[in-house]
């Protein structure tokens, strides 16, 4: 969900569903992301996570990004990478015809879209992620 300010306004992701609120990533006509999106795996080795982010056009239809965020918890200290780009635009086949030419689209691009990121989870127990505004 867009707005002014970062909000968490369901966080039990465990009941199937959790929702945030997100400022405008690209406000304006700039190119770069004025904030940043760091994630990392947490728990037990070996469970891992995919996650797509995806909207929902005016007509109903549901359309996901051809790129996904993927990690898997491996032993040792879990580090922090920088998911920002992937979290944030959407390269999506807008014709459906199979071909490679995906049209790139950033969060909140329309305004008749509904933005979701689709978590799929296996085995992982804990996602940890950060939300850093970029300071001018």
């Amino acid at each position: 969900m867009k707005g002014d300010t970062f909000n968490v306004i369901d966080s039990d992701g465990t009941d199937g569903s959790a929702k945030l609120q997100l400022m405008d990533p690209y406000p304006g006509t700039t190119t770069t992301a004025v904030y940043r999106i760091y994630v990392r795996a947490l728990g037990k080795p070996d469970g891992s996570m995919g996650m797509t982010t995806g909207f929902v056009d005016e007509f109903g239809s549901y359309w996901y990004s051809l790129e996904s965020v993927n990690l898997t918890r491996i032993k040792g200290q879990a580090k922090f990478t920088d998911k920002t780009l992937e979290l944030t635009t959407i390269y999506v086949d807008m014709t459906d015809d199979g071909i490679d030419n995906p049209v790139e689209l950033c969060l909140f691009d329309n305004e008749l879209y509904s933005y979701f990121w689709d978590y799929d989870n296996s085995g992982l127990k804990l996602l940890q992620m950060r939300i850093y505004v970029i300071e001018a």
